[in-house]
């Protein structure tokens, strides 16, 4: 059984980066990624890698992030 963890808090620093197709024409896995800096309720910063186009969090949101 997995045991999920909560972390709140708010949303320091957002990037968008898109990866580029390898050499020998096959498509990378996931097309898109953002990297996320959240500054927790507690005050310890996290850095979360998501791999969606559509993430509707931009700096300075509060997010309540499920690991």
């Amino acid at each position: 059984m997995w045991k999920f963890d909560c972390l709140e808090g708010v949303v320091m620093e957002a990037q968008r980066f898109i990866n580029p197709q390898n050499r020998w024409g096959r498509l990378p896995e996931h097309s898109e990624r953002r990297e996320l800096w959240v500054r927790a309720t507690t005050g310890q910063e996290c850095k979360f890698i998501i791999h969606r186009p559509w993430l509707p969090a931009r700096k300075g949101h509060r997010v309540a992030v499920l690991v």
